[in-house]
């Protein structure tokens, strides 16, 4: 990837709640997990109730979220989707589909879990902005939401899901000291 366009990719690596505190040198290593892929207008991203094995990272284009009949959401350039199944895995709560051409980064979260065990010191800075990212993923309940979650003032609590997942991977660690 040309030098321009690299550090585009890692600003908007660094965009993403869960990585807001790796260094440069951190979000580069997490982009080579990553492969760009391409879709075209109407294809589906992910699937609600499948398996989430992924992040998607939108580079260019647009997509719209989806559950049923409802649109929770519109997606754009450097908008994400998908962090928790990093963490956990789990199924998808929505759809997201192609609205024209589209170009993302996907992230598979099997290379970035194993990458958080050969460098911890990256899982370590993904502690506390990780308790932020659940949030938006909770908030879409509200009406607000559904356009788009800002993340702003009268954020939901922190997914229960999260939470436990945070408290069992630090007893692990605690217990490899």
């Amino acid at each position: 990837m040309p030098e321009g366009q690299s550090k585009y990719a890692i600003a908007l690596l660094a965009g993403v709640g869960l990585f807001s505190s790796c260094s440069p040198d951190e979000l580069a290593t997490i982009w080579t997990l990553g492969t760009i892929r391409e879709f075209d207008k109407g294809d589906d991203l992910v699937l609600e109730g499948a398996p989430g094995t992924e992040l998607f990272l939108i580079l260019e284009g647009d997509a719209r979220c989806t559950t049923g009949d409802t649109e929770l959401a519109t997606f754009s350039s450097g908008d994400f989707f998908g962090e928790l199944a990093l963490l956990e895995g789990g199924y998808r709560s929505a759809t997201v589909t192609a609205t024209g051409p589209i170009t993302v980064f996907e992230l598979p979260a099997n290379e970035f879990r194993q990458l958080l065990v050969d460098q911890p010191e990256i899982a370590l800075r993904l502690l506390a902005p990780a308790d932020r990212c659940g949030d938006r993923l909770t908030a879409r309940s509200s009406p607000a939401s559904r356009r788009r979650t800002s993340g702003g003032p009268g954020r939901a609590a922190p997914h229960p899901r999260r939470l436990r997942w945070w408290r069992r991977w630090s007893a692990s660690c605690r217990g490899r000291q």
